[in-house]
């Protein structure tokens, strides 16, 4: 699942330690901030490291200038290093970048490439039809030169009216010397009428293009409108059985990377007794909750559940007592022997060792 847009990124940077990772998704560094009670009075540099073994300052930072605004892009797949210099410890805030969406924009390019490509026939068809046009001037400015030459020896000087009348009775003479030069013009004519049909008919085609995008619009809301849709799924809390009888129901499902085994997360919680929903424990503000996954800092129901979970998920587990506390229970928390718990437990956070926080 793709992460929501403007997602919060974090890292804390210790001294003497260095956070060496290949960028997996595009960020931004926005801020970096220096924790007043690990200053000790000095300066202390934050150092990014490039692929080429370079260092680069970014901030210098100390009690009088303990915070500093950046703007810091990085990329998928490149090589970054970061350290401290100093004894303070250095908090890096920003957010992750979502990669632009260009599915519109290509097929706008494509429509417009189209109606290019129409207009170049159209342009095409009508110079041919102005070139038979031209032939067609020709043939009958050449028929008519010949008759005005005959008729200039016997009537030289006459009045413009008779000429127009000799002009009128002209291209019948021409037409019974010329006939089949008349009938090639009169072909090309009827080709240049129907090549002009098809450019108008090539003309109209864009328009039924333009309405297109409107049908591509209520595509795009209707998608826009799924989402709201979604929640019912979750509604329905699939519930699986894991190794040993352990019970996990999802309730909401969260975004961003799942928590595997070595991340450290975070987590909100609530616990009570199957047998008479009687509450022992819970930690529902504040700080969340935080360990190790899979490193048995926790009871073995905990590592086999939250495992996979994501930000701002929710779980049902039901833990039988030998993934719990077993034979001897708890006697502090009022947890008796032999006692399958049930937890409520809710993702604060996923943190990656080396690479990036996930909040």
């Amino acid at each position: 699942m793709d992460p929501p847009r403007n997602m919060f990124w974090g890292l804390v940077v210790k001294p003497n330690k260095r956070y060496e990772t290949e960028v997996q998704e595009p960020f931004r560094i926005t801020k970096a901030c220096l924790e007043p009670s690990t200053a000790e009075g000095k300066v202390s540099s934050l150092l990014l490291e490039c692929e080429n073994n370079e260092e680069f300052i970014i901030a210098n930072l100390n009690l009088k200038n303990f915070n500093e605004n950046i703007d810091l892009a990085f990329n998928e797949g490149e090589k970054i290093c970061f350290k401290v210099d100093g004894p303070g410890t250095v908090h890096l805030t920003g957010h992750l970048l979502q990669p632009e969406e260009d599915g519109m924009d290509m097929e706008e390019d494509s429509d417009s490439s189209m109606e290019s490509e129409d207009g170049e026939e159209n342009v095409q068809n009508a110079k041919r039809s102005n070139g038979l046009g031209s032939k067609k001037n020709n043939i009958k400015k050449g028929d008519i030169e010949s008759e005005e030459s005959e008729s200039e020896e016997d009537e030289s000087d006459e009045v413009d009216s008779d000429e127009s009348e000799e002009s009128s009775h002209q291209p019948k003479v021409a037409q019974k010397k010329d006939e089949p030069e008349l009938n090639k013009a009169a072909t090309e004519v009827s080709k240049v009428q129907s090549s002009n049909k098809d450019t108008k008919a090539d003309l109209q085609a864009p328009k039924k293009d333009v309405k297109t995008p409107k049908l591509e619009d209520k595509a795009i809301k209707q998608d826009k409108q799924t989402p709201s849709k979604t929640p019912k799924k979750d509604a329905q809390t699939p519930v699986k059985t894991l190794k040993g009888g352990l019970i996990v129901e999802d309730l909401v499902k969260g975004t961003g990377q799942g928590a595997k085994k070595g991340n450290s997360v975070g987590m909100y919680y609530k616990g009570w007794l199957e047998s008479n929903n009687k509450p022992f424990d819970a930690c529902l503000t504040g700080k969340p909750f935080k360990f190790k996954l899979g490193a048995r800092q926790v009871i073995s129901g905990w590592d086999l559940g939250v495992a996979g979970m994501k930000v701002g998920g929710k779980r049902r587990l039901t833990i039988p007592a030998p993934l719990a506390y077993g034979g001897a229970g708890v006697g502090k928390k009022n947890i008796p022997p032999n006692a399958t718990l049930v937890f409520d437990v809710e993702c604060k956070f996923v943190k990656v060792y080396g690479g990036n926080n996930v909040l």
